[in-house]
């Protein structure tokens, strides 16, 4: 089959999952190409042929701009601008770059045919994507063509200033408007409970299907080299991921390395962040800051480290994909939430090398569960099997990208 993957951006941590996928259908004898927007900073390496836009969203541009002239003046202008425009075009939410969504759909349907694809599968991080399936679908009703939502939209983020009740309706009217004509939709595994409360207000409710964020597979720990850190009786410990101010907060999990305050722990800090100046507050703390790295380095770093971190999420349908990237690793992983009813502790209940904190728990209690699991991790080994992790019967096998590619399939 010949298949072409629909997406905005190549970017981490979609594009990760993104290239997981079509690593996995190209293994099953497809033939896969991307059609994207052209030249975003960040993009992950893709194994095959990408096709890129020639047009461009507003949010695209502007970032664009910011790269190329990181010290220009007219940046916190354009920011500016930008948030006005968005509140402007809250009366269209999700669209804000409406000649974009129509020309991206126009020019994906002529890629398409030229093609000559069987398969599309366009991924939900924009509603630009959703319509240009949508547009393929009505021209081309040969081309089988299946919604991805890697994020999500009825249970995504809010807009700030926009009411719940307002966005989920808004979220589902486009849902409806938008997958209405689609051959498969393909959701994550924590939305399905919300999913279930409105089954008669859903126009595609027989064609919806749920899967997982599909980020467990094998990364290279076969090639991972001994550190030295256990010989030297140092621990390094390891976060990688944005950290958005509504949606995770590193002020607990700082506090906690403060009041541990264990001269052979390093904390470091890797990703796009909007806590940089608390990070700083704590730098006397082993806490270091490295920001934004590619996706290859990524992964080395998590090889070299000994713990992995994870902030959890303010939204309980929001699943972070790095969760199941640091399982694929095998090594300890150290968590913290706020919510009662955070997606990570689900996941990490099935991995028993893995410790939860409340951050409405009291510094003493979680200090003392934190450093008794580091060191009983040091005694008693701290690498879990990666095959127990990822059997077909497994509570986390719609987390691999096979089960995507087998669920294409049916």
């Amino acid at each position: 089959m010949k298949i072409m993957y629909v997406t905005t951006a190549l970017k981490a941590p979609n594009g990760v999952c993104a290239v997981n996928v079509i690593e996995e259908l190209m293994k099953t004898g497809h033939k896969v190409s991307v059609f994207t927007q052209s030249n975003i900073a960040g993009e992950v390496r893709c194994p095959c042929q990408v096709i890129y836009s020639k047009h461009h969203s507003i949010h695209t541009k502007k970032e664009r701009f910011k790269e190329q002239h990181p010290k220009s003046k007219l940046n916190k202008l354009i920011d500016f601008l930008y948030r006005v425009w968005i509140v402007l075009c809250y009366p269209i939410w999700p669209i804000s770059s409406p000649l974009f969504v129509h020309n991206f759909a126009i020019e994906a349907h002529r890629k398409a045919k030229e093609n000559d694809v069987d398969i599309i599968i366009t991924e939900y991080g924009d509603i630009a994507c959703l319509n240009a399936g949508r547009i393929v679908k009505n021209k081309e009703n040969r081309i089988r063509v299946i919604a991805y939502f890697i994020d999500a939209l009825y249970c995504g983020a809010k807009p700030s200033r926009m009411s719940i009740e307002a966005k989920n309706k808004k979220a589902l009217h486009w849902e409806n408007k938008m997958l209405a004509d689609y051959d498969k939709v393909i959701m994550m595994e924590a939305t399905k409970d919300r999913y279930s409360k409105i089954g008669d207000e859903i126009l595609f409710e027989k064609k919806l299907t749920f899967l997982d964020i599909p980020m467990l597979k094998r990364l290279g720990l076969d090639e991972m080299t001994d550190n030295n850190h256990k010989l030297e009786d140092r621990i390094v410990f390891a976060y990688i991921g944005s950290m958005p101010r509504n949606i995770r907060n590193p002020k607990y999990l700082l506090e906690l390395f403060k009041r541990i305050n264990n001269p052979k722990w390093s904390l470091y800090i890797y990703g796009s962040n909007e806590y940089i100046d608390l990070i700083e507050d704590y730098k006397n703390y082993n806490v270091i800051y490295k920001g934004f790295v590619s996706h290859d380095v990524a992964i080395s770093v998590l090889k070299e480290a000994d713990y992995l971190i994870n902030i959890g999420n303010s939204f309980p349908e929001m699943v972070p994909s790095k969760i199941f990237e640091y399982m694929s690793m095998g090594k300890p992983i150290i968590s913290t939430f706020k919510i009662a009813d955070d997606p990570c502790n689900h996941y990490l209940s099935f991995y028993a090398n893995s410790i939860c904190l409340d951050e409405n728990t009291s510094f003493s209690d979680n200090q003392r569960r934190l450093v008794y699991f580091i060191n009983d991790c040091r005694e008693n080994g701290n690498i879990e099997s990666f095959e127990e992790l990822t059997l077909r019967e497994g509570p986390l096998y719609k987390n691999t990208p096979k089960a995507f590619v087998e669920c294409l399939e049916e």
